[in-house]
């Protein structure tokens, strides 16, 4: 992955968006916000693992993850209270 790739989240508070992380080759990025808010999260250089960010107010979420030179794969699923 050599590119930026945009996902537009429906969430709720108290949702949860979770992350699985597979990086084997390269950088990759990521970040989650509403509308122009700040972000909720925003990490560099992600290496391999999961974890999940909590969501404190409903609305429509921005997820930005770029890759550079990136190799491995990305999931993000959105899960209820």
């Amino acid at each position: 992955m050599n590119t930026t790739d945009v996902q537009l989240l429906e969430v709720k508070q108290g949702d949860s968006v979770s992350f699985e992380i597979v990086s084997t080759a390269g950088k990759l990025d990521i970040v989650l916000q509403k509308d122009r808010d700040e972000p909720v999260y925003q990490g560099s250089d992600i290496p391999t693992g999961s974890f999940q960010v909590k969501i404190a107010e409903s609305g429509t979420y921005t997820c930005s993850v770029t890759g550079k030179k990136a190799k491995g794969s990305v999931s993000i699923v959105v899960k209820g209270p």
